[in-house]
């Protein structure tokens, strides 16, 4: 055997190192490690040739080449040519010279090499008894020459990759989650459990799934568990590329409930790009929670994707003020057929915050000076289905730990509705952009932010004008003076 720790022999062209009288087919695919693409001179990645269509115009600009390691152990794939070549660097890197019967015994220890080639195709990935999930791509000559001696015309080679250059993984990420996502599918509409009507897998059937899987894969992974909106995430960043996909093929799914999630897609897209969030593409985290929280936090109320902290529009009804003018309006009172008792459940953790933050008998301070500047942005529906409060208390300049996952209500949150809006909420059955879901997501904040204001020691009150005062809690049983109350119209 050649010594160890030496590089691989090459790199070699394919067409010419390999045989030209016969095809290398699938059954017996060659093996590379450390797979690199390359396109005018410039290394790709797999997300730049994600379609077919994407694939044909890059080879029309011009080839795509592959580079990758392998270890050759079949020495009837040689042409003529590549045995000479293969001979001649194996003696100079050896220093001593091989006969053709001791040649031939190095290829059943294997010798490493690297290989270059032209890519045909876009490439796929499969499972086979060569490399588990392993891609698998074809070069293919595509001109008319003689090497060798051998006339070829388009030789056929196949190749299947163990593993790719870390370069080439950094620039393959939508590529490996398409298939994963298309692979899932796939394996839960063939489980036991799976509905045998199309119609029945409906996203949330699907999403559900995906949990489960997890949960049953848990010893193997590390990091946190994944929540329901991390998932429709996930399926929101592939979905257009895979209803297109199974729409020239046979599809697991029902067209009709995939096309739908795609049109809900768009639109949370458009809401996402104007408060610029990351919904539907490639998640950045914009808040991690501290760790003294994370052991009394529920997984689920974790996010993944950009939360947007200057929404650009509001669905809560405005009020005006000539105390503040800030261009944010206040949060809006429930009534009382909607606010419940002030602790109506357990609900997400969330930081120990003071009773009264200021001193509530300064009488000669107005009642809205007391309120932190974020208690006048008005919360908007979020366009990743969770939603922070923003109030950052001034004394300890914490941020409010509340969390609202419109996927998984608490009861905390459903406290806060009247029955109705509680059996609207979570039936799922609304969008993003629907007036109702804006005005049950506004009926709910209020109704926390009503507590926010409890806890500086004020209130707030509408009379039957629609006008809302503001005054201290311990003043309710007198009639209010200019300097402790004010009013908006």
């Amino acid at each position: 055997m050649p010594p160890r720790g030496l590089l691989p022999l090459g790199p070699y062209t394919d067409d010419r190192l390999f045989h030209g009288e016969k095809n290398i087919g699938p059954a017996d695919p060659m093996i590379l490690d450390s797979v690199v693409f390359i396109h005018q001179g410039q290394q790709i990645g797999l997300d730049d040739i994600l379609g077919f269509a994407q694939t044909q115009e890059m080879l029309m600009a011009g080839p795509i080449f592959f580079k990758g390691s392998m270890l050759l152990q079949n020495e009837h794939w040689l042409s003529t040519l590549g045995w000479n070549m293969l001979k001649k660097d194996l003696e100079q890197q050896d220093r001593r010279s091989y006969s053709e019967e001791h040649f031939s015994r190095k290829f059943h220890a294997g010798i490493k090499i690297f290989v270059i080639g032209r890519l045909h195709a876009q490439p796929q990935f499969l499972n086979s008894d060569h490399v588990e999930n392993g891609l698998r791509f074809q070069a293919r000559t595509p001109e008319v020459a003689e090497i060798s001696g051998y006339k070829k015309d388009k030789w056929t080679r196949w190749y299947e990759v163990a593993s790719l250059h870390l370069s080439t993984y950094k620039n393959s990420r939508k590529f490996l989650e398409k298939y994963h996502i298309q692979k899932f599918i796939l394996d839960a509409c063939k489980s036991d459990d799976a509905p045998p009507l199309k119609k029945d897998r409906t996203m949330n059937w699907l999403v559900d799934t995906y949990l489960d899987f997890w949960d049953s894969a848990a010893e193997e992974k590390k990091g946190r568990r994944p929540c329901r909106c991390d998932v429709f995430n996930f399926f929101a960043r592939h979905c257009e590329d895979i209803l297109v996909n199974w729409i020239a093929h046979s599809s697991p799914l029902s067209h009709q409930v995939w096309k739908a999630f795609c049109e809900d897609v768009k639109t949370s897209k458009k809401m996402a790009a104007r408060e610029k969030s990351s919904w539907g593409e490639i998640p950045r985290p914009d808040w991690i929670p501290e760790e003294e929280n994370q052991e009394d936090q529920d997984d689920d109320d974790t996010m993944s994707v950009e939360l947007p902290e200057h929404p650009a529009h509001t669905y809560i009804p405005s009020y005006t003020s000539s105390h503040h003018a800030s261009p944010s309006p206040p949060p809006r009172t429930p009534s009382p057929a909607q606010s419940p008792d002030p602790d109506p459940g357990p609900g997400p953790a969330r930081s120990s915050s003071p009773t009264v933050a200021y001193n509530p008998r300064a009488h000669s301070i107005n009642p809205l000076d007391v309120l932190p500047k974020t208690f006048w942005e008005a919360p908007t529906v979020p366009d990743c289905f969770v939603w922070r409060c923003l109030i950052v208390y001034p004394d300890t300049n914490e941020r409010c730990h509340y969390l609202v996952h419109l996927l998984k209500p608490t009861q905390k949150d459903l406290g806060y509705l009247a029955k109705e809006d509680q059996a609207f909420l979570q039936s799922k059955r609304w969008r993003l952009d629907d007036e109702r879901l804006a005005e049950v997501f506004a009926t709910l904040t209020s109704g926390h932010y009503r507590e926010h204001m409890a806890e500086f020691g004020v209130a707030a009150e509408r009379d039957a004008r629609g006008r809302v005062s503001f005054k201290w809690l311990e003043q309710r049983g007198r009639d209010l003076r200019a300097d402790d109350a004010m009013e908006v119209d």
